[in-house]
């Protein structure tokens, strides 16, 4: 399909915030991703005589058919006056006209076409074209597919055994177009593609099938990444590739990136063409020094305090050190000198330490305690610190 641009004339004192308005959009545009297929639609012709379906004067597109039959194996360019047999029995899917081919061994037909551009090792390409079957073939072929190739292909892919790279079943139904899709990975430096039925049955009989809207799209890779870390505070970018089609978030954003702030599970449908990419991402509160946060201890249902001092000195007063509560379960108190030694554990609440370790009295100092609980149905860990006084 051919695109018009309008020639925007920006007078002299235009503002250069709408000239770069203009070219960011124009660049955008670029950046999508274009069809490999020129004339998709074999809607550009050139010579072609009024009412007679010769596909030598379709635009780009070459009839390759097999030479069992010479005067028969000819593609048609089909079209509602056209004057052949059999009658065009559709509309077209696009535009006016499309390619009608003889899909039996006697009389196998391929058309081909040279893309605007060679592929690339290892990028991954959406296919897809639309097929129907005409009204007065008695089979169908079991599939239509196609095929990429460095060179052009010159012998008939159905007697030399090739296989399509794309193909699809299509129903016998001679009211609808059915699309047939799916990807291809490059090996490098397909510029042909071939259309036809690769994978015929043997069917002895007329079988005429039609083809339109022919498209092949490079598919930008998508890849989120490994799940990561958000600190507190900080946002984070995730990208998918620019030059897709379309984006959806399960934000419901439509961009190519978002930024998020919240921790959560995301995903991304990326579409190119006819074709859809998925991936999810993970992304988990952190505090970014290469510890899980802590969450900070709560009351909800259970109950539990903590002092943040004690003076084991014997005299019946705030002697010993430990956590007072109530419906805590899964409790554990862990408490550490300055050293990283631990000298205290308590596996019961109502466990205390008496500011001893192997039976003798430690220094008056700051100790650093682990605290760990379940209250409700949550798990709760901390820490924090105690003052030992004599």
């Amino acid at each position: 399909m051919k695109k018009s641009f309008v020639v925007i004339s920006v007078i002299a004192r235009a503002s250069l915030r709408v000239i770069i308005f203009i070219f960011l959009i124009a660049v955008s545009f670029n950046m999508k991703g274009q069809n490999l297929v020129p004339n998709p639609s074999f809607e550009d012709t050139l010579g072609c005589f009024p009412g007679m379906p010769n596909i030598d004067c379709l635009n780009e597109w070459k009839d390759h058919s097999g030479p069992t039959h010479a005067a028969l194996n000819t593609a048609d360019l089909c079209f509602n006056t056209a004057v052949f047999f059999p009658p065009s029995s559709i509309p077209a899917f696009d535009g006016t006209k499309y390619i009608g081919i003889d899909c039996q061994p006697m009389n196998s037909e391929y058309v081909q076409v040279q893309l605007t551009q060679s592929m690339i090792a290892g990028t991954t390409y959406c296919v897809s074209f639309y097929v129907s079957v005409c009204d007065q073939t008695t089979f169908i072929a079991p599939s239509l597919g196609a095929r990429f190739s460095v060179s052009e292909i010159t012998t008939n892919p159905y007697t030399t055994g090739m296989s399509a790279h794309v193909q699809g079943v299509v129903p016998f139904d001679p009211t609808i177009w059915t699309k047939i899709n799916g990807t291809y990975t490059a090996s490098g430096g397909e510029q042909y593609m071939t259309l036809g039925g690769f994978q015929n049955n043997g069917a002895p009989s007329f079988v005429y099938m039609y083809i339109d809207f022919v498209e092949v799209y490079p598919m930008p890779i998508l890849n989120l990444g490994n799940n990561l870390p958000l600190c507190i505070g900080e946002t984070i970018t995730l990208n998918a590739n620019a030059g897709a089609s379309s984006y959806l978030w399960n934000t419901g954003e439509i961009t190519s990136s978002i930024i998020i702030n919240t921790s959560g599970t995301y995903w991304v449908e990326q579409v190119t063409g006819s074709c859809s990419q998925f991936d999810t991402i993970e992304i988990f509160n952190d505090n970014c020094n290469g510890q899980p946060i802590i969450p900070p201890v709560v009351t909800t249902e259970g109950t539990l305090f903590i002092p943040n001092s004690f003076t084991p000195n014997g005299d019946g007063k705030n002697d010993s050190f430990g956590a007072v509560g109530e419906n805590i379960s899964d409790f554990e108190l862990m408490i550490f000198n300055k050293w990283g030694e631990r000298i205290f554990t308590a596996n019961n609440i109502n466990e205390q330490w008496d500011g001893t370790f192997h039976s003798r009295k430690v220094e008056q100092d700051v100790y650093v305690y682990k605290l760990q609980y379940k209250n409700a149905d949550r798990f709760i860990y901390t820490t924090g610190h105690v003052v030992l006084i004599r």
